[in-house]
C-alpha cells in the first residue's frame, strides 16, 4: 500500500482538492487528508499542530510500503517541519508552493509581531488580504457570483469551485455558537460538519475556517524550524 498524507493551504478544508486526489488514488495510493486548523486554537506557535499531524501520520502509516507527505502553501510549510523534524516520517515528500521566508525576515516578523503587532498587516501583504476578506454571504448562490470574481477563483477549475463552494463554506452560526466553539476548540472543519450544501442555495453561508484563524496561521508560521 502506497500512502499519501495531504494537507492544504490556509484555509482550504482538504477536501476542496479532491479533484487533485483523486487522480492520486488513480494511480494506486490511499490518500489521507488532514485538516489541522484546529490544532492552532490558543496556541502560540505551529508545533502543536505539527506534533499531531506527526502522530497522525506515525498511527495511519503501519503496513504501508511508502508513506508521501504532500503538502500545499501552509500545509506544505507543515509537511516541511514535520520531515526535518523526523526524516524517517516520510519515504518522499511532495511540496508545492510553501511558505518559505529567510532567517532575516523570519526574525523581524517576530520582532514586529511582538513589540508593534498593529503594523504586522502592513509588513505582510497576505495577513492584510485576509484581514480584509469577505467571510459571510446571504446565500451560497450569492457566494458562488461573488468568489468567481474573485483572485485565484477567477482561473479554479469547475470541479475544484464546486468543491470549494461544497466545503470551504458552511451555513452560517450564530455569533454566540462561533464564540462558543472558538473557546472550546470544537471541529471547525468539514469532518462531521455541515456544508454550504447541506443549508440550500438560499441560506446564509460563511467561510468554514474564519479570516481570524487564517490570521492565526500566517502570525504564527514558525521562527525555529524545525
Amino acid at each position: 500500500m502506497k500512502l499519501v498524507h495531504f494537507v492544504g493551504a490556509n484555509g482550504v478544508p482538504f477536501r476542496v482538492y479532491n479533484p487533485m486526489l483523486r487522480h492520486l488514488e488513480q494511480q494506486g495510493f490511499q490518500v489521507k487528508g488532514h485538516d489541522l486548523f484546529e490544532q492552532i486554537r490558543g496556541k502560540s506557535d505551529w508545533h502543536d499542530m505539527i506534533s499531531h499531524y506527526s502522530g497522525e501520520v506515525r498511527s495511519s502509516s503501519q503496513g504501508a510500503s511508502e508513506v508521501v507527505g504532500v503538502g500545499h502553501s501552509f500545509g506544505g510549510g507543515v509537511v516541511m517541519c514535520a520531515a526535518a523534524r523526523s526524516p524517517k516520517l516520510f519515504d518522499k515528500v511532495v511540496i508545492f508552493d510553501p511558505p518559505m521566508f529567510s532567517l532575516p525576515k523570519r526574525v523581524a516578523f517576530a520582532a514586529l509581531l511582538k513589540y508593534a503587532p498593529h503594523l504586522a498587516p502592513r509588513a505582510f501583504p497576505p495577513l492584510q488580504a485576509t484581514l480584509r476578506k469577505q467571510s459571510e454571504w446571504e446565500s451560497r448562490d450569492h457566494a458562488a457570483e461573488y468568489l468567481r470574481k474573485r483572485g485565484l477563483f477567477k482561473g479554479m477549475h469547475p470541479e475544484v469551485f464546486e468543491a470549494f463552494l461544497e466545503h470551504g463554506l458552511r451555513p452560517k452560526r450564530e455569533s454566540s455558537e462561533a464564540q462558543s466553539e472558538t473557546e472550546e476548540g470544537g471541529n471547525n472543519g468539514p469532518e462531521g460538519g455541515a456544508t454550504a450544501s447541506s443549508a440550500g442555495g438560499g441560506s446564509s453561508v460563511e467561510l468554514t475556517f474564519s479570516p481570524e484563524l487564517e490570521a492565526r496561521l500566517f502570525e504564527t508560521c514558525p521562527m525555529d524550524v524545525p
